[in-house]
């Protein structure tokens, strides 16, 4: 039922906040955004927002994908992947089409998954929405990995 996958694939960054950088207000992104800096205020972007070990944001965060190794506190809506790793910590919701959190993490705040941004919602053959499937408890010690189940 959970399972642990690699990292994100950072790809080629377009846009660095490098450590010793502080942004405050609205950040704007087409590409790939990789914080190591500090951010206050608001980030958004078409692509994904990589939050380095060092990195520290105070912004509620949109963009395709987010990957969080140092610390957010703000809301997360990605139309695709929100990946909090072991050495990262997130106070704020959760919205996204499949969520990932690496044990060790540090996560407060609430989770909701929403179908993946490609149009397809959740629904079965008949056009009803699909049943939810049972989930078993996690046990201590233990990494989440959850996909939002999108039955053609």
């Amino acid at each position: 039922m959970f399972k642990k996958e690699a990292p994100l694939n950072s790809g080629k960054v377009d846009t660095l906040i490098g450590a010793g950088t502080t942004i405050e207000g609205k950040v704007q992104a087409s590409g790939i955004l990789r914080v190591e800096g500090r951010i206050g205020g608001e980030v958004i972007s078409e692509g994904d927002v990589i939050v380095g070990e060092k990195g520290e944001i105070r912004a509620n965060i949109k963009a395709r994908h987010v990957t969080i190794a140092g610390k957010v506190a703000g809301n997360i809506t990605a139309s695709g992947r929100m990946h909090l790793v072991s050495s990262g910590s997130l106070e704020g919701d959760i919205d996204a089409a499949t969520i990932a959190i690496e044990e060790g993490a540090h996560f407060k705040g609430a989770c909701r998954m929403s179908a993946p941004s490609n149009g397809k919602g959740r629904s079965s053959v008949s056009g009803k929405p699909a049943d939810p499937q049972p989930v078993e408890p996690a046990t201590s010690g233990t990494n989440a990995y959850f996909q939002n189940s999108n039955p053609a």
